[in-house]
């Protein structure tokens, strides 16, 4: 048997204390010969559930034109070059192996024992665990340097002492507040260079309960620090979700530690209350509840005691204070009143009486509040305060002006018009000095209201009030007389005078309303479209055809079509007489 081959039968076949020590003595490498390519799994768990139970080894031994006889493979407890062979752990015999030329690839497969690695060697305990590589060609041999490292882990990782900060309230946009989210835990078994701790951050949705992620944050690699035998690491979040957005609501952190050995990972989940948002402050009892930069008018007399405002929060309110005239001594601080409630609580203010001392000129007032919720997020802050304007007003406003009004008229109703120069005001109607209606103007001051007349002579009259109650006064009265009439109001004679315009009140709204007059013989001798609507129309006849021509005295048929806005028509006709007075 050649040397050689005696060498490797004892290697394969000798005990470990034969294996370091051969070693040891041929430590010195020639540089024609390489082992490279190492694969192998660098961490693995023989806790036999399946995952990453063993740790598979190829490595390719290259002797460049001198060929690799074996190649072999040593645990050992240290990585120094040549390794201690007092160090030697283990030493798993190969698979299998292939050659190609001068190339030799080995495979191997540990089992985390100890001596062969076989079945009846005892596990190792967990920790790190160097691999040294032995190339034998011929009567020469080279390791690979530097050894490569192994980790050996049968538990999985452990997560202690838990924990966030700020703990109740995260608020980034507050004054001197913490702008990242700190999670922070503890373990005695965290790899920082292969093992992974992340937390995936929730957003619970307040209509229904369920959370949705929003993010995927990891740890601080910068943050090492070991504490009693653990070490303490963190995770920081900004606040913002993946759309680069910060969002008001409850979340919810589920920390994940996970480690390069296939074991089982550890978690715990926590919760977070991002609170971005300052409280809302609205105004009630003065026709609200209205937000900031609303204003109120009052005439002196009907100025309140007291503001009293609406301030909400998710988080609950912690104050309401509330300045005069400027927003930069809030020196009053809100009554807390009945009602009040978790979330919705409602603060008085008391006007000063002075403000109620105004004459016949416009007199404002500025009323700014502030409120802070238990986040300690401050309206000032993160914005600006609640501004109400108080306008004291004791000027009547002009009073408005009537169209004019036929004097008398035979349809029940008609349309009551005119203008106002104050454009927000309100005008009230009245009839013979008694209240009807109230109406807003347009944006050109303008108004109008459809009346039912009682029949007989009225009078009628408006006012202008205004928002502080102010009331004009009363307009110049238009008078109507309403007589009922017959549908046709036609003379019996026409004379070419004034005074004989022909009348016809429909019996519901209409369209249109024509007139056609014939001679006794039938024939057409004018048409008339008449005017108005749309139950009271009205013509004028010069007594002339359609020629232009004047028709000689004598009886004419005034035939009427009237052409309803529901697409119904009726006729009516009567016989009249043209008599022209003597020259």
């Amino acid at each position: 048997m050649s040397k050689s081959a005696m060498r490797i039968t004892l290697l394969l076949g000798a005990c470990l204390p034969l294996v370091g020590a051969l070693m040891l003595a041929l430590a010195p490498a020639v540089s024609a010969l390489e082992v490279r390519d190492p694969s192998y799994l660098r961490a693995f768990s023989p806790n036999g559930d399946g995952v990453q139970d063993v740790c598979p080894i190829t490595l390719i031994g290259d002797g460049g034109d001198v060929a690799v006889d074996t190649l072999i493979l040593g645990i050992y407890a240290s990585p120094g070059v040549p390794p201690d062979p007092a160090d030697l752990l283990a030493a798993p015999p190969p698979d299998s192996v292939r050659s190609t030329g001068f190339l030799k690839r080995s495979y191997h497969t540990w089992h985390g024992r100890g001596g062969d690695d076989t079945e009846g060697q005892p596990l190792l305990p967990d920790g790190l665990y160097y691999l040294h590589v032995l190339g034998v060609a011929g009567e020469d041999s080279v390791r690979l340097s530097p050894a490569i490292q192994l980790e050996l882990n049968t538990a999985p990782p452990s997560l202690d002492a838990v924990a966030l900060e700020p703990s109740l309230y995260f608020t980034p946009l507050q004054a001197g507040a913490d702008t990242v989210l700190q999670v922070f835990f503890s373990s005695a078994d965290f790899d920082t260079l292969t093992d992974t701790a992340t937390a995936r951050v929730l957003r619970q949705d307040p209509g229904n309960g369920s959370y949705l992620q929003v993010n995927l944050i990891t740890r601080d690699p910068s943050y090492v620090l070991p504490q009693g035998g653990l070490t303490r690491y963190r995770l920081l979040w900004d606040g913002f979700d993946t759309e680069g957005t910060r969002v008001d609501g409850q979340y919810r952190l589920d920390l994940t530690l996970k480690d390069d050995a296939g074991n089982a990972p550890a978690g715990a989940s926590l919760s977070s209350n991002l609170d971005i948002l300052a409280p809302t402050i609205a105004v009630t009892e003065l026709g609200g509840p209205v937000e900031s930069g609303t204003s109120f008018t009052f005439h002196p007399d009907s100025l309140p005691d007291s503001l009293v405002v609406r301030v909400r929060d998710r988080n609950d309110v912690a104050d309401c204070v509330a300045a005069l005239e400027t927003a930069t001594v809030f020196d009053q601080v809100g009554r807390l009143l009945p009602g009040s409630g978790f979330g919705e609580r409602f603060y008085a203010f008391t006007l000063p009486a002075a403000w109620g001392d105004a004459a016949d000129t416009l007199d404002v007032h500025h009323v700014y509040v502030d409120a802070e919720d238990l986040a300690g997020n401050r309206k000032t802050d993160l914005g600006s305060a609640t501004r109400i304007t108080l306008t004291l007003d004791a000027e009547a406003p002009p009073a408005p002006v009537l169209d004019p009004l036929p004097a008398r008229v035979i349809q029940p109703v008609l349309t009551l018009a005119g203008s106002s120069a104050d454009l927000e005001a309100d005008v009230e109607i009245y009839e013979d000095a008694v209240y009807k209606a109230v109406m807003p103007v347009d944006v050109e001051g303008r108004f109008s209201l459809p009346i039912l007349l009682s029949e007989g002579t009225h009078a009628w009259t408006a006012r202008a009030v205004d928002v502080a109650g102010n009331a004009s006064p009363f307009s110049a009265p238009v008078t109507v007389t309403y007589a009922p009439g017959p549908a046709l109001n036609l003379p019996g004679r026409f004379r070419g005078g004034p005074g004989e315009t022909l009348q016809i009140n429909t019996s519901g709204p209409a369209d249109a309303v024509v007139l056609r007059i014939y001679s006794l013989e039938g024939d057409l001798i004018r048409r008339l479209d008449a005017q108005g609507g749309p139950v009271q129309f009205s013509a004028d006849w010069d007594l002339a055809d359609s020629g232009g021509r004047q028709v000689m005295d004598g009886l004419f048929v005034v035939n009427v079509e009237t052409l309803y806005q529901d697409g119904s028509r009726d006729t009516e006709r009567k016989v009249v007489a043209v008599v022209r007075p003597a020259p």
